[in-house]
C-alpha cells in the first residue's frame, strides 16, 4: 500500500469503486487524505463522485500531527452534514 497513488492506479481502481459507489447509493462522499486535493486525481474524483457532493478531509493521522488544521477539517465536516440533512 501506498498512500501516493499515481493517476494510473486510480484509473485502474476506478470501475471497481465505481461499481461499489452504485451498490451503495450514497448521498455524499467523504475523501480522506491530501491525495484527493492534487488536481491531476480531479477528473477521477468527478467520475467516481458524478452529480453527488463530495468532501475531503485531510486524513486522521494529519489531524493529529497537526492539530492546527482541525478547524479546517471540522468546516468540512459540517458541509458534509448539511449535504447528508438537505438530501434526506
Amino acid at each position: 500500500f501506498t498512500p501516493n497513488l499515481d493517476a494510473a492506479d486510480i484509473a485502474a481502481a476506478l470501475p471497481r469503486m465505481c461499481a461499489e459507489m452504485a451498490l451503495a447509493e450514497p448521498k455524499a462522499v467523504l475523501l480522506l487524505g491530501q491525495i484527493f486535493e492534487q488536481t491531476e486525481h480531479a477528473a477521477a474524483i468527478s467520475a467516481l463522485c458524478g452529480p453527488l457532493p463530495y468532501f475531503i478531509v485531510l486524513h486522521p493521522a494529519r489531524l493529529l500531527r497537526q492539530p492546527q488544521l482541525k478547524a479546517q477539517a471540522w468546516a468540512s465536516l459540517k458541509q458534509l452534514r448539511r449535504a447528508l440533512a438537505a438530501a434526506g
